[in-house]
């Protein structure tokens, strides 16, 4: 069975009649400050609720009405993008609806990238049908929605617009991704690295790591915060041993003792392995462009929670566009490197023997 289904999720608990005396009036908890509510997201997708209240509340635990505000949990403003949708067909089916076409938006740009990279269509469409088909993709798309699963395709649209000189695109597609969630900045600063690794551009792919560091800092330390009332709880969570804070986590990161125990674990293992097995491990093939995965393997490694290091959660978002890009850069080698091979061996068959034997009669 599927260990993500059989762990407790949070569940959604509407509550209508009277509250317990426990319980804040609606009227006074939380604060708005621009952001979305849970509630809010759920009144605009059913507008029959509004008369109810609605929170995110583990099981076993007893809900706080208003309390819980959305830029708090996660920062998320690119789901304002969604909020038409549910005018127009109310409930969540085309909230669901959208991220499917979303995510399989993506293989239009594994097309498009990889068309450019190898000058074959058809070894371009096996490229858009291995990442239609990826168990990741599905995993992902399976499990409610999920803000973060967007940075596949605005990840792979910026590589190919990297590489089609349209840069403004490029920047704009990463300015999207940074709005799915407050941890994003991670893939955004793995696209940092590929640009510097992988296409040589070391001031722009400094400028974009600096800049999602900073974005990251600003969502963490100051922007949530303010809408939570509180610390970033999820580091101390997942991370806890490595550190309380960015800056003690990064000091931790340079010492290998401290997490390498943790990293090099059989179901840790397996998981890469599963990440890289759907396109026959050709990523290995191009270290430069798979080292851009980097930054969202570490935090998936690093972590303690298991549903960050399955192949089929949503955090493997930040690890699947950098695995297809490299899987299509892995093939172009391998391609090049069989060609020069053929060309090389066609050369010494052709090669005439400077020194024939002689025959003797």
């Amino acid at each position: 069975m599927d260990p993500i289904g059989r762990r407790a999720r949070p569940r959604l608990t509407r509550i209508t009649g009277a509250r317990p005396a426990s319980q804040p009036s609606p009227a006074r908890g939380g604060r708005r400050c621009g952001g979305l509510r849970r509630r809010d997201v759920v009144h605009r997708a059913h507008p029959a609720s509004r008369g109810a209240a609605t929170t995110l509340t583990p099981p076993g635990s007893h809900p706080v009405l208003g309390t819980l505000h959305e830029w708090g949990e996660h920062f998320s403003p690119v789901l304002y993008l969604l909020v038409p949708l549910p005018l127009v067909w109310p409930g969540a089916g085309p909230l669901l609806l959208a991220q499917t076409l979303i995510l399989a938006a993506g293989s239009l740009a594994v097309f498009a990238f990889a068309r450019r990279r190898l000058d074959d269509p058809t070894a371009a469409a096996m490229f858009a049908v291995l990442y239609l088909v990826n168990p990741s993709l599905h995993g992902i798309n399976v499990r409610d929605i999920h803000p973060q699963a967007f940075a596949i395709p605005l990840i792979m649209a910026a590589a190919l617009a990297v590489d089609a000189g349209r840069y403004g695109w490029c920047a704009a597609a990463l300015v999207l991704v940074l709005g799915c969630r407050e941890d994003a900045a991670i893939p955004v600063i793995g696209f940092g690295l590929w640009l510097m690794l992988a296409r040589r551009r070391w001031a722009a792919g400094l400028a974009v790591a600096a800049v999602s560091l900073a974005v990251l800092a600003l969502d963490v330390y100051v922007l949530m915060p303010h809408w939570s009332g509180g610390r970033y709880r999820h580091m101390l969570d997942r991370w806890v041993y490595l550190g309380t804070s960015l800056d003690q986590i990064a000091v931790s990161l340079v010492q290998p003792w401290r997490w390498w125990r943790a990293v090099v674990t059989p179901p840790k293992i397996v998981y890469v392995l599963a990440m890289l097995a759907p396109v026959g491990f050709l990523p290995l093939a191009a270290p430069a462009a798979l080292a851009a995965a980097l930054p969202g393997l570490a935090m998936n490694l690093l972590a303690t929670d298991s549903v960050l290091f399955h192949y089929r959660s949503q955090y493997q978002a930040f690890v699947l566009p950098f695995v297809m890009l490299a899987a299509v850069e892995g093939y172009r080698w391998l391609t090049t490197f069989h060609a020069r091979e053929r060309r090389a061996h066609g050369a010494n068959d052709q090669r005439p023997d400077r020194h024939p034997r002689s025959t003797h009669a």
